[in-house]
């Protein structure tokens, strides 16, 4: 990895019993971003091979923990080591595309309110994954246009959204730093993304979804156990956060076109000024009137 004496950019990635997909991610890293960042790996106390791969990563920031911590506990114990301005958290199955970073290093740099930003996640198939996160009154969320053709018009402007993924979710550090990080709260799994961004957002910061950067992301099936953790996460995030969800559409979002294209909304029509035109997003979509 490229040994940047003064990095615009700090990547934490927090592994798992991952051999089968960090060498693969890893690479896709080197080969497709320019040199202006450093790799801090946190590996969560995995039982395959992955600390011995980790240990060959040169110019790497490497640290091997003795027990599994979790995502946020874990990507905060990485950020501490950051030393760029931005840090952006990418997951152990998360393959970047070529000139996938500079469009997100733009976009946040052009907008001192924007305080994270992610690209269009994509299905290994190349259908669509996430083109930003949606939340209903219930504290529910869902990626919007899973499963459709990332190329159609309502998926390829930048918008302000909610909140973005954490499989690849670049925020400035400063920011992040003046919420507290992730927050511990929520365990192995679940919501720490979700509340991040809006805590982000009760500080005047916007979270930002940028279809110019485009990242494969292999998206594992939970185990039971920890679909139970989702749905103790849930309730908390919904208390926590129970006056912002008011204005959100009931759930489920995908019962009508209506609910869905309000959750979209919502955030935009709740931050809109007179300066979102100069930083050229899309605060009022084209479609916004079919409502």
């Amino acid at each position: 990895m490229p040994a940047a004496r003064r990095p615009d950019v700090s990547i934490v990635m927090v592994t798992r019993d991952g051999s089968d997909v960090v060498e693969r991610a890893l690479r896709a890293l080197l080969e497709n971003t320019t040199p202006c960042y450093e790799l801090i790996l946190i590996d969560n106390a995995s039982g395959d091979g992955t600390p011995a791969l980790l240990r060959e990563v040169e110019n790497a920031t490497v640290v091997l923990n003795t027990r599994n911590y979790g995502f946020g506990v874990a990507n905060n114990q990485g950020a501490t080591h950051a030393r760029g301005r931005h840090v952006l958290f990418l997951n152990q199955d998360a393959f970047v595309h070529p000139r996938w970073l500079p469009p997100l290093l733009a976009r946040i740099d052009s907008d001192a309110r924007i305080g994270a930003i992610g690209p269009m996640l994509l299905n290994p198939n190349g259908s669509l994954q996430c083109a930003g996160a949606l939340l209903s009154r219930s504290g529910s969320a869902t990626c919007y246009g899973d499963g459709d053709r990332p190329e159609r018009p309502e998926y390829r402007f930048t918008r302000v959204v909610d909140y973005l993924a954490g499989a690849c979710l670049l925020v400035r550090r400063r920011a992040f730093n003046e919420v507290g990080g992730f927050d511990p709260a929520y365990g192995l799994a679940y919501f720490e993304d979700s509340d991040l961004c809006l805590a982000l957002a009760a500080r005047g910061y916007r979270s930002v979804y940028e279809p110019g950067s485009s990242v494969t992301h292999v998206r594992g099936r939970p185990s039971p156990a920890l679909l139970l953790l989702a749905l103790r996460n849930r309730a908390l995030f919904e208390q926590r956060w129970r006056r912002v969800l008011a204005s959100r559409p009931l759930s489920p979002l995908a019962a009508t076109r209506r609910r869905k294209l309000g959750a979209r909304d919502a955030p935009a029509v709740m931050t809109a000024s007179p300066e979102d035109a100069q930083h050229g997003l899309d605060m009022a979509p084209t479609d916004v009137q079919s409502r």
